[in-house]
């Protein structure tokens, strides 16, 4: 990812509800994982998601960009599913002035490519539930086989303006448990003939 223009992020675990309060609408979306006998509201729930600190960090970092900011982050979420590591990145851009630059499609691009690159086809099957954080026509999972191993959408206007921040983005989540879980459709290299033959 950092090859393909993308600043790597590291967070706390923990996510204060104000944020997810900015972030969900409403916030009963996401059930939250609560720590027991916290020291602080500051750390007394587990975040849900990745993604309401990467987009937090980006509307304060996008000024510093031209058009576009890439960032990813590599951790642990806490959904009522269970805790799973997942690596997540967003796409976020100012101006649009052709579709080769919709962040939607960029993310879609990066993905199949990262993943092709190790063996792991990749094809998406459109959300029939979305949340009101996902724009409600540019949501999908991501499929590989009969395993739903993350997500791809475009946030809702609602979620960008609640963040201050101007353009469009695109976000991916995918779940590293799943992933490890495929069986991976590796290139074979072989060795490189001595004596070529000559047509």
């Amino acid at each position: 990812l950092k090859e393909l223009g993308f600043v790597e992020v590291v967070q706390s675990v923990f996510v204060v509800k104000a944020l997810l309060r900015k972030a969900f609408a409403p916030i009963d979306d996401f059930p939250l994982e609560e720590i027991e006998n916290p020291l602080g509201e500051d750390v007394k729930y587990m975040r849900p998601s990745l993604w309401p600190r990467l987009l937090s960090y980006a509307s304060k970092n996008l000024q510093y960009t031209d058009e576009e900011l890439r960032l990813f982050e590599v951790g642990r979420v806490f959904p009522k599913e269970g805790e799973r590591q997942h690596i997540s990145f967003l796409i976020v851009r100012r101006n649009i002035s052709e579709l080769s630059q919709e962040p939607f499609l960029q993310a879609k691009v990066v993905v199949r490519s990262c993943l092709s690159s190790i063996g792991i086809h990749v094809f998406t099957k459109r959300k029939e539930k979305v949340g009101s954080w996902m724009h409600p026509s540019r949501a999908v999972w991501l499929m590989s086989g009969d395993t739903r191993i993350g997500s791809l959408y475009e946030m809702h206007p609602s979620s960008i303006s609640a963040f201050d921040l101007q353009g469009r983005v695109a976000y991916v989540s995918i779940n590293v448990n799943a992933l490890l879980a495929l069986e991976s459709h590796g290139r074979v290299y072989g060795d490189i003939p001595e004596f070529p033959s000559v047509t």
